[in-house]
């Protein structure tokens, strides 16, 4: 086999190592009502694992017995998207917000090797009518999204709001911390959330490099800092979060191979110039 031969068989196994990769709710499985840890691999992940818990602590996610919608479980394809993780819950917790009685529920996300361009959306962020501009009457989703790297903090950026998100990150609330993103629902005035509409969607874009994400979904309630003023006893209420995307970051072995294939090829090319 040739020299270039050899160059180009180099260049499509490192171009390969860091190709585009995929969490893919239409092709991998969850079983209604787990909360995991489930971890998935190969297919779209490619060698990466991905490995994804909830925790609920104050069981507010709608569980066994409340079928079709023992959270979290996966959802067909709506708001322009494919299937998607939906997670529903229906708080009960006392009115008002303190950090010894706001329930909540955590998603969190691990990747066992560090990845780049991590990308996913929610779907269906949204609130109920506020008819007085001030108080929601029945629910608001208030999603905060954190990104670390070995357990340094990595901001995320949001984008493609849909006419029932918005984006408190900037301003201060009571979640808002470092650099996290803080999405909620406005006021249910707006255009209709309905399964297949996508106002209540939104992009969430990693800043860098990430290993973890944690999702914090939360009723919106009142004294939490955000735009209008949540239920007291919110109704059940759900989101969805669709296909998570990354690019795994190719093994220090592909930039030694990276080094060699330079040399290789610039060899050739000498030679032949010769």
């Amino acid at each position: 086999m040739t020299r270039i031969a050899l160059c180009a068989l180099f260049c499509c196994a490192v171009v390969a190592s860091a190709s585009g990769n995929l969490v893919d709710w239409s092709d991998v499985t969850w079983t209604p009502d787990d909360l995991g840890p489930n971890s998935f691999t190969g297919g779209d992940a490619g060698a990466t694992t991905v490995t994804l818990e909830f925790s609920d602590p104050d069981n507010i996610l709608t569980g066994a017995g409340t079928d079709p919608f023992d959270s979290p479980f996966i959802s067909s394809g709506t708001s322009g998207f494919d299937d998607s993780l939906q997670f529903r819950f229906n708080d009960n917790s006392a009115s008002g917000v303190t950090s010894s009685n706001y329930s909540f529920v955590t998603l969190t996300i691990t990747f066992d090797q560090p990845v780049n361009n991590v990308r996913f959306a929610f779907g269906d962020i949204d609130g109920g009518s506020a008819p007085d501009n001030a108080a929601i009457d029945s629910w608001q989703d208030i999603v905060v999204v954190t990104g670390s790297l070995l357990g340094s903090e990595v901001g995320f950026s949001a984008s493609g709001l849909g006419s029932s998100v918005g984006d408190d990150s900037a301003d201060g609330n009571l979640f808002s911390t470092g650099s996290n993103v803080t999405l909620y629902g406005l006021d249910g005035d707006t255009p209709s959330t309905g399964s297949d509409a996508t106002d209540g969607n939104a992009t969430l874009t990693a800043d860098d490099i990430i290993d973890t994400i944690v999702i914090e979904y939360r009723p919106g309630k009142n004294n939490d800092g955000l735009p209008f003023t949540g239920p007291d006893n919110p109704t059940s209420q759900f989101i969805r979060l669709h296909d998570i995307h990354f690019t795994a970051i190719p093994e220090p072995s592909a930039f030694l191979l990276m080094g060699a294939l330079t040399v290789l090829c610039s060899g050739s090319v000498l030679r032949k110039r010769k």
